[in-house]
């Protein structure tokens, strides 16, 4: 009963901590110089390559090839994760950057938004919980519970969307 009692604990603090964090981060202020330049830079078809690093059949395909040794597959496997997060660090930064753009000219709008703003809520919560499954999905990979093809679809598409709203915030306000 005590270790139930320290696991529940233990797990909420976690929980509590990266609660925290993420209204920290959600809540910071304004664009930066750099967001701005990742604002301008940004590009979905950056993030093509996501679709295949973790694909299953590419390891089907090394074991099936004459040489093969035991373990290569684990070796590439390590070094697609490694290459899959830098990725995936990549998106989360154009993502905050263009989420942070979108709510500032949101919150400098001379018009209410609500039906927007919380659109922009929700997807920074779908995209955020995305994130957060990847992880999850990439560390039961790591060790070896689940081999798997990693979607990142709805990730894309989210910081699409957040880059779109920027895009059409930005030329009304050029309108304007």
């Amino acid at each position: 009963m005590e270790a139930i009692t320290v696991w529940v604990a233990s797990v909420s603090v976690v929980l509590l901590t990266l609660s925290f964090l993420l209204v920290r981060r959600l809540t910071a202020p304004g664009v930066d110089r750099e967001d701005l330049q990742r604002i301008e830079n940004f590009s979905l078809m950056s993030y093509v390559p996501m679709n295949r690093l973790l694909n299953k059949a590419d390891i089907e395909f090394l074991r099936s090839q004459p040489g093969y040794e035991p373990g290569l597959d684990q070796k590439l496997r390590a070094e697609r994760r490694t290459v899959f997060r830098a990725y995936l660090r990549s998106l989360t930064r154009d993502f905050r950057a263009l989420h942070k753009a979108t709510r500032t000219f949101v919150a400098d709008s001379p018009v209410d938004q609500p039906e927007l703003t919380r659109e922009i809520v929700r997807t920074s919560f779908r995209f955020w919980y995305g994130v957060t499954l990847v992880h999850y999905r990439l560390l039961l990979d790591a060790v070896n519970l689940e081999p798997t093809s990693v979607s990142v679809a709805d990730l894309v598409n989210a910081t699409g969307w957040m880059n779109q709203q920027l895009r059409e915030l930005a030329a009304s306000r050029s309108m304007a």
